[in-house]
């Protein structure tokens, strides 16, 4: 499905603090992500402040708007040595196609950067990113826990490991 409205993919501004504040206090979108809960005020402006740090550093998920409002957050979060792919979108854009067309958009450019580096870890029983991973060519890698979440990582199927020196391969 084809979103409705065009698509911006940007940084964090201040007038997206509302929208933040509802994305990461909703319950839905905060179960498979984090501490599977919704966040308090504080861990919300915790967050912003976070993310404004790492977005001058280079190393924050990108914003998905159109032209009048925030839809979501998809990119790439560095862990350490781990490049984890994600996104999350408030609820009323799931199932218009918003979370693929962005995903498609930054997936190829972090792929490009990151390598064999990148992950996407899904959780368990979340089959909506189980089912839009699938649609971007990601395949189910091995099984573990992140933020104390059993699941699975994912990496795009194109891109193999193999043996201890970590080559890549691109089919």
């Amino acid at each position: 499905m084809q979103p409705q409205q065009k698509i911006i993919i940007r940084n964090l501004m201040p007038q997206d603090h509302r929208s933040i504040f509802k994305l990461l206090k909703n319950k839905q979108v905060m179960q498979y992500i984090g501490p599977g809960r919704a966040l308090s005020d504080n861990e919300v402006i915790q967050w912003i402040n976070d993310f404004y740090v790492k977005q001058s550093l280079g190393q924050a998920r990108r914003v998905v708007a159109t032209e009048d409002s925030m839809l979501g957050i998809c990119g790439v979060l560095q862990c350490k040595d781990v490049y984890d792919f994600g996104m999350y979108f408030l609820p009323e854009y799931w199932g218009q196609g918003y979370a693929f067309t962005a995903c498609s958009i930054v997936l190829p450019q972090a792929i490009k950067q990151y390598g064999h580096h990148l992950t996407f870890f899904i959780a368990e029983g979340n089959t909506r990113c189980s089912n839009l991973a699938k649609k971007l060519d990601m395949q189910p890698y091995k099984s573990g826990i992140y933020h104390k979440q059993h699941g699975h990582y994912w990496k795009p199927a194109h891109i193999r490991e193999f043996d201890h020196v970590r080559k890549i391969i691109t089919i």
